[in-house]
């Protein structure tokens, strides 16, 4: 599960993924399989656990939703303002 599974940040800023949990998520951007709509995302790529990685600063007003290809339904978005 994303905690929190909504975030909202301006234009500019970035969003760090943090893996607390005991398994590897591999996060990214909406929609499957094409992951386009938020190239941002897409570059945190797979966390082993006890990783952190911050996606790249976001460059536009948007929602940004995202999943973790190994752990079905762990979703979230990100608004960006």
């Amino acid at each position: 599960m994303a905690n929190p599974s909504t975030v909202t940040v301006s234009v500019g800023q970035s969003v760090t993924f943090v893996n607390n949990d005991s398994v590897s998520h591999n996060m990214a951007s909406d929609p499957h399989p094409i992951h386009t709509a938020c190239p941002e995302i897409n570059v945190i790529g797979v966390l082993l656990p006890g990783q952190s990685r911050a996606t790249s600063p976001f460059t536009s007003v948007k929602d940004c939703g995202y999943h973790d290809h190994n752990t079905l339904g762990t979703t979230g978005m990100i608004r960006v303002r």
